[in-house]
């Protein structure tokens, strides 16, 4: 056997696996498997030791891909466990009336190459054929991008058909000419679900949202008894209430383990009166509206999710309410009879109010510049009133994250204290991208003030409601005192230019006869969006290595755009992350400094300070790119 693997190398692959996918390896879960896999992968690369394979690896996205798919284990198969399809039928005939008016949402988490997902969605797209009204999306991930990658194409081999029950096939297409011997799903499937590559251990950590059915099966086996409990945990908690959790029929969680009631196998339902989030949140919320129809759902809406709720009917009873209570985050109508919703604000702050703020509002555009107002004069989020009702969870998720992660900090100055990993942007940049999410409307206005009008071209993703994009774009270029660009109408890239992403599109930058060129795209939304920061800064590692890019990742929840920059940082360009402390929400740039893609931390005024001195620099930078052996050597 060319290139044997030495028991040393055994250890070095198990303790890569244990690393890079936390599964167990250890006893009765090491599986020779993994390592015959990452032996085919260096016999494919012609690879005469593992250190070379892994140096490979290391310095090629794909092959890195490629390893982190030998060191996972995939047995999948159309409709496998066919019991339980037919619960989840049960389910959905037993609920209709609940999902007349609410999207069933679904999470396949470990998905692998995509049969399973789309199993369940031959099923759903026939229960809503039968029932107009029915309404669904799957969300599906798995740990694995080669998988994920099979499953995003939805191609499969005709050998798989007959496991597909006949009922189901009308939905199917076959190909012919070249695709002969192969099929696909239909467009109403494939465009209700959604790929992504994620770690089932972490999914806590991703705001999700809240799902109807959780499928995760055959998969915990793989996994210790402490981590099963984590996992499970993390599970229960993205459960609807009244959800229904199927686990392999290999599986079972321990009685007692958690508040999920068994209905049969391996699936678990919540109970309905078991909070949709952490029991313990205990954060008072102030809900001001004057439509009392909506304070009413809103109640029952943040009750459900742990808050206690005081209501206020307008600018004064908001005030009365909080001279006298503690309130930890306020949700508030800009339209009121009296003082505005942001005049309050305004006096508030004034004030020395301290409280988060969210504004709840319509879209029209015509009130673009009242919400964008009130973000200047205090508030750190906006939420349109008719996503509300769409997507409560994620509207939940938001007030939730603004009342557990929120301070107002202190005016940003240069005093505080500046992390740098690579000393100071050394070298000037030729590109800056920025990604910004919750807060990232006043961190942006705060970070370009005033730019030198010779700037290089600036693209900015900011996610923001479509309608008050554009309205904000002239806001922000304005503050800058630079060109607001057109991103439909001028494609060549240009100094002194702002872009900003608009409408439902997502801008990245391609090169184009040597010159740099913004690229517009409608594709698939990135992380649950479009725009998507990933989408942004990813697109610029595909650009020539002669171009010097600074990117910087704002206040934000969630995680879009740490994988985009942490690829840009191991490219050698010079990468910049908002601080907690100034960061309205310390999601993005967390998840960015956790993957070790950042090499300066700092407030929207130091960032800006570098930024202007990086301006008038021409030194070089050291490469800041980390060393995959190192983690190697921790591992063994």
């Amino acid at each position: 056997m060319k290139t044997p693997l030495t028991a040393q190398d055994r250890e070095v692959i198990y303790g890569l696996a244990a690393a890079l996918t936390n599964t167990a390896q250890e006893g009765r879960y090491r599986h020779s498997i993994i390592v015959n896999n990452v032996h085919r992968r260096m016999l494919a690369r012609k690879a005469t030791s593992l250190t070379q394979y892994l140096t490979l690896a290391e310095n090629e996205d794909k092959e890195f891909a490629e390893l982190i798919s030998a060191l996972t284990i995939h047995t999948t198969q159309w409709f496998r466990e066919m019991p339980h399809y037919q619960k989840v039928e049960e389910f959905l005939n037993s609920n209709k009336e609940r999902f007349k008016t609410h999207k069933f949402r679904v999470l396949c988490a470990a998905s692998s190459t995509g049969e399973e997902p789309y199993s369940f969605g031959l099923m759903l797209e026939l229960f809503r054929a039968q029932n107009p009204w029915f309404e669904y999306h799957i969300t599906a991930s798995d740990i694995d991008p080669v998988s994920i990658r099979t499953a995003k194409e939805g191609v499969y081999k005709l050998i798989g058909l007959p496991q597909i029950p006949e009922r189901y096939r009308k939905f199917l297409l076959k190909g012919n000419g070249p695709s002969r011997g192969l099929f696909s799903l239909s467009s109403e499937i494939k465009s209700r679900c959604n790929f992504a590559v994620r770690d089932l251990t972490k999914l806590r950590k991703e705001p999700l949202g809240q799902f109807d059915l959780i499928v995760v099966r055959n998969v915990l086996i793989y996994f210790n008894a402490e981590k099963v409990q984590e996992i499970v945990g993390s599970l229960t908690d993205l459960l609807a209430p009244e959800g229904m959790l199927c686990l392999g029929h290999s599986e079972a969680i321990e009685p007692g383990q958690t508040k999920l009631n068994l209905v049969g196998n391996a699936c678990y339902t919540k109970a309905p009166n078991i909070a949709s989030a952490d029991d313990s949140l205990n954060k008072t919320v102030l809900v001001v509206d004057d439509t009392a129809s909506l304070r009413k759902t809103l109640n029952k809406m943040l009750s459900v999710a742990g808050f206690k709720v005081v209501q206020a009917a307008s600018a004064e009873e908001a005030s009365k309410v909080m001279a006298s209570t503690k309130i930890d985050v306020i949700t508030l109508d800009l339209n009121m009879p009296g003082m505005s919703g942001q005049e309050w604000l305004r006096l508030q702050r004034k004030a020395g109010m301290r409280v988060p703020v969210a504004i709840l509002s319509g879209t029209n555009p015509e009130e673009a510049g009242d919400v964008l107002g009130a973000l200047e004069d205090g508030a750190q989020d906006f939420i349109d009133k008719a996503e509300l009702f769409k997507s409560k969870e994620e509207s939940i998720e938001r007030i939730i994250a603004l009342a557990q992660n929120f301070s107002v900090a202190p005016k940003h100055s240069a005093s505080s204290n500046l992390q740098s990993h690579s000393g100071s942007i050394r070298k000037r940049p030729d590109l800056i991208l920025i990604g910004a999410s919750t807060g990232g409307t006043a961190a942006l206005v705060e970070l370009l003030q005033d730019m030198p009008p010779d700037s290089p071209p600036i693209l900015i993703t900011q996610h923001i409601v479509k309608t008050f994009a554009r309205a904000f774009a002239q806001r922000l270029a304005g503050s800058a005192k630079l060109k607001l660009a057109d991103p439909f109408k001028e494609s060549v890239l240009k100094s002194g230019h702002i872009y900003l992403a608009l409408d439902d599109y997502h801008i990245g930058v391609e090169e184009i006869a040597g010159e740099l060129n913004i690229k517009v795209s409608n594709t698939s939304p990135v992380n649950r969006h479009r725009p998507s920061v990933d989408f942004l800064f990813q697109s610029a590692t595909k650009i020539s290595k002669r171009y010097n890019i600074l990117a910087v990742i704002l206040t934000g929840m969630g995680a879009d755009g740490a994988k985009g920059i942490k690829d840009l940082h191991d490219l050698g360009h010079t990468t910049v992350a908002q601080d907690e402390a100034s960061s309205v929400v310390f999601g993005m740039p967390k998840e960015a400094i956790k993957l070790g893609g950042i090499d300066i931390i700092g407030n929207p005024y130091q960032i800006r300070k570098l930024m202007n001195e990086s301006l008038r620099s021409s030194f070089g930078r050291p490469p800041t790119a980390k060393s995959f052996e190192k983690m190697i050597s921790k591992v063994v």
